[in-house]
């Protein structure tokens, strides 16, 4: 464009004369228009489709997609992909004392904290509700097992501000790892949620490793 930024073209025409012996074009026929606003409307449908509309993250359907993919490299190289579930801890509380409002802005909040937390090699998706799933390629179970408590102790560290003040909130996480606590998506994600449920059975605030 004439101001500076790029723009969507499509175009179509037809030959109207060409060099009889090179065969190159010489005349063109044909019309262009701005498609810009049409593919603007095309990127948003498939950000839709694949993250979570109140947090950014993605969302369930592109986490697993995302996992199908780490699982077959993992397969094929004979790597470890550990996957661990956080839960906020009491959070229905939260919304039933402060209401839904006050309650979304917590997760967008700590939906940003966990984006800026993990590793660069890592994935955060939105799982539903006050839970979370991150994905670790090429991570053991210790190496996850140390992640998730760095981040559950950085978790009861952060403030996040109301308007009444600050707030803050613990976390119960729950670990599996490929290939030793299961060799598909469904098999690990269960076994996390196991591990969390123990975790919240332990007091919450804590992490534990499916057995």
């Amino acid at each position: 464009h004439k101001k500076g930024y790029w723009v969507w073209i499509q175009g179509a025409g037809s030959l109207i004369e060409s060099d009889a012996f090179t065969h190159q074009p010489i005349r063109l026929c044909g019309t262009h228009q701005d498609i810009s606003y049409r593919k603007s409307m095309e990127q948003e449908l498939r950000h839709r489709a694949t993250h979570d509309h109140l947090t950014g993250l993605f969302n369930r359907v592109e986490l697993e997609q995302y996992f199908q993919k780490e699982l077959s490299r993992s397969k094929r190289y004979q790597h470890e992909l550990s996957i661990f579930m956080i839960d906020i801890d009491h959070f229905k509380e939260v919304n039933d004392t402060y209401g839904h409002l006050v309650g979304d802005h917590i997760l967008k909040k700590y939906a940003a904290f966990l984006q800026n937390t993990i590793r660069t090699t890592d994935l955060v998706a939105r799982y539903g509700g006050e839970e979370f799933v991150v994905i670790l390629p090429e991570t053991s179970i210790k190496e996850a097992e140390e992640l998730a408590e760095r981040l559950r102790v950085m978790t009861s560290n952060l403030n996040i501000e109301l308007n009444e003040g600050t707030f803050n909130i613990t976390i119960s996480l729950g670990i599996a790892t490929y290939p030793e606590h299961g060799q598909s998506y469904d098999t690990l994600l269960e076994h996390t949620d196991l591990a969390i449920y123990r975790a919240k059975h332990d007091g919450r605030n804590c992490v534990r490793i499916w057995s």
